[in-house]
């Protein structure tokens, strides 16, 4: 027999023996990590994007359960870069924009949901898709507006900005300018409640562009935006907006830069500095404290932590250390405002000597400064930061999402046609919260 199929033979069966390994660990340890679990990993396409909505149901079938619902996209493989939808004629799939739901358990009526699936699990648990409508292409980014979820903004492959109306069922406008598809895509909230109208994204074409969907469309139904911002030299891979200053938001690029910008006077960022030695795939504003801004993509897998009111360039006040490859998402907690989660690369079948990848990290800001744990088994050092890993996932993570209705459940979606939906132990999260602690007053870690 040819040596090079033999190593080959061996190789596969020592990575399947090294999978029915972590599928074993994970089971044993679930139960002290989540009070529920459900993965999907058959979904019909690849999600790039999930978020969950505000939107919840009594279950009809079983009391004992909530229907939720949530938002996704698809991504089919025998998908263009060209922004063409395809085709049904052609024998291709229909990409599209949809709600989903899945049945979870109220977890004061005893049922349990596991890893370990029962047949109640399997057939409660199943992701529905409630509603969809068809799409040009795959779906980037998509996120329902602030204030009315039944209206949702989606990034194509061409780099228009559809909005759909799912009372509707239809789209209503397209936002043109961009050159390309893009990851960077966040409504910016009114502060008196209301519905917003105003979006901020980022694109593939290195451009940040500031729009107003009340503006009057023309006659193919189209706007421009109110502004472009081509501060950036490269790819702009992450947007965020400061909810309790919704004329602030940071922008991420893989020219290795974080920009802070103020709608009020966009002629040039607040401020632009050097935040990394790589390309920047994510950043986010803390609910925890309007001056705390996270980033993440350096290779390192680090996350770090910087005080917008002194950036001072390649100088955070403070790091997160878990990951194993570039994080490509981070976002906190709308409730537990203290906590944030991030996702980062997975490189198909790739695993740690400790037979986990890492791909999905809990943080709690507030532990910063504490001591930190060593890892027995590895010379490395874990953060004190780090609250728990999911390892639900076998590659890339491309979207999380946290309930509006459960500080500890979380959506997170990935490169595989997988869907995890999990709820934190609450031994986990049992220990008390100084929430009048300040962000200026924390012992920063070295």
């Amino acid at each position: 027999m040819d040596p090079s199929i033999v190593e080959q033979t061996l190789r596969e069966l020592e990575q399947e023996q090294q999978e029915e390994e972590v599928e074993v660990s994970f089971k044993e340890n679930a139960p002290h990590l989540y009070d529920m679990i459900v993965i999907d990993k058959s979904l019909e396409s690849t999600s790039h994007t999930v978020q969950w909505l505000d939107r919840r149901e009594e279950c009809v079938e079983d009391s004992r359960f909530t229907t939720e619902y949530f938002l996704m996209g698809t991504h089919f493989e025998n998908d263009d870069n060209e922004g063409e939808g395809n085709s049904q004629a052609t024998g291709m799939t229909t990409d599209s924009v949809k709600i989903c739901s899945v049945n979870l358990p109220k977890l004061d009526k005893g049922v349990e949901f596991g890893p370990n699936e029962t047949e109640l699990q399997k057939r409660m648990s199943k992701i529905q898709v409630h509603t969809s409508i068809e799409h040009p292409g795959d779906v980037s980014k998509a996120r329902a507006m602030i204030g009315d979820s039944t209206k949702v903004a989606s990034f194509t492959n061409s780099g228009d900005i559809n909005l759909y109306d799912f009372k509707l069922m239809k789209m209503t406008l397209a936002l043109k300018g961009h050159g390309q598809y893009g990851f960077g895509l966040n409504w910016i909230p009114n502060l008196d409640g209301s519905p917003s109208h105003k979006l901020v994204t980022g694109s593939m074409d290195s451009t940040v562009k500031l729009w107003d969907i009340n503006q009057a469309p023309d006659q193919e139904g189209a706007i421009t935006a109110l502004s472009t911002l081509t501060n950036h030299t490269k790819e702009v891979n992450g947007i965020d907006v400061l909810l309790t200053q919704p004329d602030i938001f940071a922008s991420v690029s893989d020219d290795s830069t974080l920009a802070l910008w103020d709608s009020r006077e966009l002629s040039t960022p607040t401020m632009q500095i050097k935040a990394s030695e790589n390309g920047l795939n994510a950043v986010a504003f803390s609910y925890y404290d309007d001056n705390c801004i996270l980033t993440g993509g350096q290779d390192s897998g680090e996350i770090w932590l910087w005080d917008r009111r002194k950036l001072i360039e390649m100088y955070p006040i403070s790091s997160f250390y878990g990951h194993d490859r570039a994080v490509t998402n981070i976002t906190f907690s709308p409730i537990q405002k203290n906590i944030f989660c991030s996702g980062a690369l997975i490189p198909d079948g790739q695993e740690t000597s400790a037979g986990v990848n890492n791909g999905v990290i809990i943080w709690d800001i507030l532990k910063i400064g504490e001591e930190v744990a060593h890892n027995a088994d590895e010379e490395s050092t874990l953060s004190p930061c780090l609250v728990m890993t999911h390892d639900g996932h076998d590659l890339n993570v491309d979207d999380i999402s946290w309930s509006p209705y459960d500080q500890r459940t979380l959506a997170t979606v990935d490169g595989n046609k997988s869907i995890n939906i999990f709820q934190i132990s609450e031994e986990l999260f049992n220990r008390p919260y100084h929430y009048e602690k300040e962000f200026e007053d924390m012992e920063i870690a070295a």
